[in-house]
């Protein structure tokens, strides 16, 4: 008698659909994930129509939502899961206006799922907000990882560059001349459980008209970045802030803080850091604290 033969004797009919019941059980409980996609933007255009072309705001809205920017050859594919955007070593100019619409139809680039945008070099592939709106939006819980790129020319006001109410992670990014903020981020106690996060890795934020970082209640990180030429403080935080390798440089303020302002921080760590070249009219031209703040340093001023 075969092995199968044997096998077919040992499990009765009521084992087999115990089998089943068992198997279809563990398909539900652990479902697979979606397979994230590669969306390749193909023009620089600005263009959110079905023109077989992909730029870089339908690629946002494919990832966003899952849907095709069309079925024309040549548009965004649909996105799946937490998706990947490939840019080229490019200058993309955001050129349709319209301010406080979060679904990314007009105006900034509002990023609502986890998402990843690769770039060639920060130097190679810039995104240029048009001075028309924030140049992105990071929705409350969405985590968006940003490398090899540049983020530039907002239109001025709180977090031009980048606004944030997730996880962001630059690595070889540049926020630099906007008309505002560089990156803002930002915790809303009543709605939001959450604390927003950025981190920066070998990254730049500078020449922006007002504070390079605005991080309130956000943990902050940097690594071997670089906060330079801000004209309202290199950095304004509260929470936790940790700066490693970096330095902090000629940044001014109208008030306090020059290079760094931290109020009510409850672990702030730097670390091999240089903070100089830093002014304010008011307290702390290189750093400045305020309220309940436990520091560790081990750095040059």
């Amino acid at each position: 008698m075969t092995k199968r033969r044997k096998l077919h004797r040992l499990i009765s009919p009521g084992g087999m659909l115990c089998i089943l019941i068992i198997t279809l059980l563990l398909v539900f409980a652990f479902p697979l994930h979606a397979r994230a996609a590669t969306i390749v933007v193909n023009t620089t255009g600005d263009v959110r129509a079905e023109d077989g072309q992909c730029s870089l705001s339908e690629a946002i809205i494919a990832a966003n939502t899952d849907t095709a920017s069309g079925v024309t050859p040549g548009e965004s594919s649909a996105g799946s899961g937490s998706d990947v955007i490939a840019l080229g070593a490019q200058t993309y100019t955001l050129t349709i206006g319209g301010v406080s619409e979060d679904s990314g139809l007009t105006g900034d680039l509002d990023v609502t799922t986890n998402l990843t945008i690769n770039g060639a070099g920060l130097a190679q592939t810039i995104i240029d907000g048009g001075g028309l709106d924030q140049v992105i939006e990071v929705m409350h819980n969405v985590n968006l990882s940003l490398n090899g790129l540049s983020i530039q020319n907002d239109f001025g006001g709180f977090s031009g560059g980048i606004s944030n109410e997730g996880l962001l992670t630059l690595s070889g990014v540049s926020v630099s001349n906007n008309d505002g903020i560089g990156i803002g981020s930002a915790h809303d106690w009543a709605n939001r459980p959450l604390y927003p996060a950025v981190d920066l890795i070998n990254s730049i934020v500078a020449g922006n008209t007002s504070t390079g970082i605005h991080s309130f209640n956000t943990t902050l990180v940097l690594d071997q970045s670089i906060v330079d030429g801000n004209q309202d403080g290199g950095i304004f935080a509260s929470e936790s802030v940790t700066i490693v390798d970096s330095t902090i440089s000629e940044n001014s303020s109208s008030s306090t803080g020059g290079g760094i302002a931290i109020i009510n921080g409850y672990s702030d760590v730097i670390v091999r850091s240089t903070i100089n070249g830093n002014t304010a009219t008011g307290d702390g031209g290189g750093i400045y604290f305020w309220g309940f703040t436990v520091w560790e340093k081990t750095t040059s001023f």
